[in-house]
């Protein structure tokens, strides 16, 4: 391969073509720049001068392609190879250029060099994350290595200029890798695409507020938030301190409460932009992922209802509109087999609020905090893609956050309604035990405060409605609680 040029460089920048679509030719410079032909110092250079349009255009990628359902299609699939593939080839290239620091002139580039690689690890790690795809353990063990190296030179603290930084603009390869470490420790397989995006965001600047110990630092009483440098994962929740040597004990207890001054704020009313959180989110969905996140930090991440192996063939229904049509279906006293829009998925495990399932024979597409209805021996349950991942030896695994409450079929007219035409709802009731008012799930846009609709559900007169409250918006779906109007 003929080593890449400043020329080179210039006319793919200059090419009129949407960023996204210059996904090949930036992973065709970036092979060049990973080959040993290279000058190391030209290599550096090009690296530093390309990495951000990259970064522009992996960021169009993401707003483009990442909301999809699962799994990809092939042509989507083939975008997503694009994507990862120049993020690791950027890795590639700066991991030669720190094997070449060595050379005259390019000490005092080591910790530039080191936080790029870490860095760029992290990004091939997110763009996992955004495809619902394991990280690799090989990976993993290349972020410890790069920082077991940074300690060894004294260089792990040192931050260094960064343009792809949010606000700061300036980051080190221990900022780096505590932030993988905390989103990791977020459970990402469950965000949402944009959700993720801003979950992402958020921990970057909550890594700053962290730190990495070889001192034991306590996670509350339940133990140590520990990293094995010598395992190819993330942190885990031990309940004693770990071997000496090889672990790192993380302390977020100053970006915990940083989270808890933040939803504080939030539930007073104030905008997420006020707070630097961003003018791309509302601040019920700020504070829905802040709530997740400090969910997932608690001192103790014990599940609150223990899991029991099962083996059962079910039906699911996905979507609003898939759910309103079986209920409707079954209603009228079809057979529910019958039903069009219902594919078959492996129940493997269940607990009195969630399920989890396989669905190996990819016959239909889900979305993580998609609404479904899984049918079982003419049983129906509501609930909401909780998490999901895209394992390619035995399809997609997904979990199912279970809905309480029998739902009935039911139709919706309010003001933006077509004339002449009703939405589809789903109408569940009041659960005391559960302290849940009575609720309509609709599609996403129905709810603003204190809206008046007007309710038709089985053949009864219809019904005037107050709606009161937002209780959860889902990916297709927003639950709200209502009040009959007089």
């Amino acid at each position: 391969m003929t080593p890449p040029t400043r020329a080179d460089l210039q006319e793919l920048l200059s090419a009129q073509t949407p960023a996204v679509e210059l996904l090949p030719r930036f992973g065709v410079l970036l092979a060049g720049l990973a080959e040993e032909a290279v000058d190391a110092h030209e290599r550096i250079t090009l690296l530093e001068d390309l990495r951000t349009p990259l970064w522009r255009a992996m960021v169009q990628y993401e707003q483009q392609e990442l909301a999809r359902a699962l799994p990809f299609s092939d042509a989507e699939m083939q975008r997503w190879h694009s994507y990862i593939e120049a993020w690791s080839l950027t890795l590639a290239a700066y991991l030669r250029a720190l094997a070449e620091a060595g050379q005259e002139g390019m000490a005092g580039l080591v910790p530039l060099l080191l936080q790029r690689v870490v860095r760029q690890a992290v990004q091939v790690a997110l763009a996992c994350f955004r495809a619902y795809q394991a990280v690799q353990p090989d990976l993993w063990l290349l972020v410890h290595e790069q920082l077991r190296h940074a300690e060894k030179l004294g260089v792990a603290e040192i931050a260094v200029a960064d343009p792809t930084i949010d606000r700061e603009g300036r980051g080190s390869i221990a900022d780096a890798c505590l932030h993988l470490l905390l989103l990791d420790f977020c459970d990402p397989y469950g965000f949402a695409p944009g959700q993720l995006v801003l979950a992402s965001r958020w921990t970057e600047r909550l890594a700053r507020q962290s730190r990495l110990s070889l001192e034991p630092v306590a996670h509350g009483p339940a133990g140590f938030l520990v990293v094995d440098l010598e395992q190819g994962a993330g942190m885990r929740l031990l309940t004693e301190a770990a071997r000496d040597g090889v672990a790192r004990y993380v302390d977020i207890s100053a970006a915990r409460d940083s989270i808890k001054r933040l939803l504080a704020k939030l539930r007073l009313g104030i905008l997420p932009a006020e707070l630097y959180l961003g003018e791309d989110c509302t601040r019920e969905d700020a504070e829905h992922i802040l709530e997740r996140i400090h969910r997932r930090w608690r001192t103790s991440q014990r599940r609150a209802h223990p899991r029991r192996v099962v083996d059962e063939v079910v039906r699911i229904a996905p979507g609003l509109v898939a759910v309103h049509r079986y209920l409707r279906w079954t209603g009228e006293g079809h057979a529910p087999e019958l039903c069009e829009g219902l594919n078959e998925s492996r129940l493997v495990d269940q607990s009195p609020s969630g399920l989890g399932l396989i669905q190996g024979v990819v016959a239909q597409r889900l979305r993580c905090q998609q609404l479904v209805a899984l049918v079982a021996r003419r049983e129906v349950l509501l609930g909401s893609v909780r998490w999901l991942t895209v394992d390619p030896p035995t399809g997609l695994r997904f979990g199912v956050r279970v809905i309480a409450g029998r739902a009935h079929a039911g139709a919706l007219r309010t003001s933006s309604t077509v004339p002449g035409e009703l939405e589809p709802v789903l109408c569940l009731p009041a659960m005391p035990a559960l302290d849940e008012p009575a609720s309509l799930i609709a599609s996403p846009g129905t709810y603003f405060p204190d809206r008046e609709a007007e309710l038709q559900q089985d053949g009864d007169a219809p019904r005037r409605l107050r709606l009161e409250r937002l209780m959860e918006t889902g990916a297709d779906f927003e639950r709200i609680s209502y009040q009959p109007v007089p």
